[in-house]
C-alpha cells in the first residue's frame, strides 16, 4: 500500500515499523585493515623507502572507519536495537542452523564503577588506544628525525640557508 503524507493526517491507517539495527561490523572491519595496512606501511618505511603518505593515510582512513563504527554503534544502543549481522555471521549462522547446532548469544560484561563494560568493545578500545599511541610516537620520532622543525625561528633560519 502506499500513502501520502496528506492521507496518514487523521486517518484510521494503521502502520507498524519494525526498527532494524544498523550493520556495526563492515565499518570495524575496514578499519582494522586499514590500521594493518598503516602497520606495514611504517614497517617498510623503517627499511628506508618513503612511506609516510600511506602511514598517514591508512592511518586517517582507520580513524574515521572507527567513527562511523561507533556512530553505528550509538545509533543502534539509543533506538535500543540489536545490530544486524554481517555477511560472515549471517553465514556461520545458515551454516550452524543447516547443521542443526543451537546458536547461543552471549555478550560478556561486567560493571567497572556503576559502568556497564562489554568484553568485547574493551578489547577494541584497549588495542584502537594502543594503535593511537604507536602512531602517534611514530609520526613524533619520525618528525624529530627527519629534522621537521615547527618553530617560527627555525622556519626563518630554513628559509635563509
Amino acid at each position: 500500500m502506499i500513502l501520502e503524507a496528506e492521507s496518514i493526517d487523521g486517518s484510521d491507517v494503521n502502520l507498524s515499523l519494525t526498527l532494524i539495527g544498523e550493520n556495526e561490523s563492515g565499518p570495524l572491519k575496514i578499519a582494522w585493515m586499514a590500521s594493518i595496512f598503516a602497520f606495514f606501511a611504517y614497517y617498510i618505511g623503517s627499511f628506508g623507502v618513503g612511506t609516510g603518505f600511506w602511514v598517514f593515510l591508512f592511518s586517517a582512513m582507520a580513524f574515521c572507519f572507527f567513527v562511523v563504527h561507533r556512530d553505528r554503534k550509538k545509533s543502534n544502543e539509543l533506538r535500543g536495537v540489536e545490530p544486524i549481522g554481517g555477511w560472515i555471521r549471517q553465514g556461520w549462522y545458515f551454516v550452524l542452523r543447516k547443521l542443526n547446532i543451537k546458536i547461543i548469544e552471549t555478550k560478556w560484561s561486567f560493571r567497572l564503577w556503576g559502568t556497564p563494560i562489554r568484553i568485547r568493545n574493551a578489547g577494541y578500545i584497549l588495542c584502537s588506544g594502543f594503535l593511537f599511541l604507536g602512531l602517534f610516537f611514530m609520526i613524533v620520532k619520525y618528525s624529530s628525525f627527519c629534522g621537521i622543525k615547527t618553530s617560527p625561528a627555525s622556519v626563518a633560519t630554513q628559509r635563509l640557508e
